[in-house]
């Protein structure tokens, strides 16, 4: 192992990755349709809330290109759930697309989704803090390091700090990663 390898990509595991998927599917309420400053996109699968046992994992990565040892170790530590991909600038449909189509994990998540903050303080958006509430894994992109630290909100970090005690996959790539 070379230290440029440990630059792309450093995950830190709390237990096996499971490949069966035992969840069930919940057609809960939607979460709200978001304010002006939060968009929602890339959409892949139901948008049911999967009540599966993920795996904690934390991914790490930065130094270069996505790692897709790491990031398939990430998808599939959602144990079939519900991955939501967060950011502040950039594509609203990269990370679904390369999580399901790109990956092919198993078990398949449930749902993939990405919200974008627009306006980071939007953060608290009571859509925002539902998808991240109702995820097994969230992933934070690349971007600016200020947008997540500086002008998140505090509801949006304890958000995140919850998905890890409830033992979900959390990981994020440059700037992303930084924030955690």
């Amino acid at each position: 192992v070379t230290f440029s390898t440990l630059l792309v990509a450093l995950f830190v595991c709390c237990g096996p990755v499971s490949t069966e998927s035992e969840g069930t599917y919940e057609a809960l309420d939607p979460c709200p349709v978001p304010r002006p400053g939060v968009l929602v996109g890339g959409l892949i699968g139901s948008g049911d809330d999967a009540l599966v046992t993920p795996t904690r994992v934390l991914v790490l990565m930065g130094g270069g290109g996505e790692d897709d040892l790491a990031s398939r170790r990430f998808v599939e530590s959602a144990g079939g759930g519900d991955i939501v991909i967060l950011r502040a600038s950039g594509s609203l449909t990269s990370y679904p697309s390369y999580f399901t189509a790109t990956l092919a994990p198993q078990p398949v998540p449930e749902t993939v989704v990405t919200l974008l903050t627009v306006i980071p303080q939007e953060g608290a958006d009571p859509a925002v803090l539902c998808w991240v509430n109702r995820a097994e894994a969230v992933w934070l992109a690349g971007g600016d390091q200020w947008d997540y630290l500086g002008l998140w909100p505090p509801e949006l970090h304890t958000g995140l700090s919850k998905v890890s005690e409830r033992g979900g996959a959390v990981g994020g790539t440059s700037a992303g990663a930084v924030a955690l």
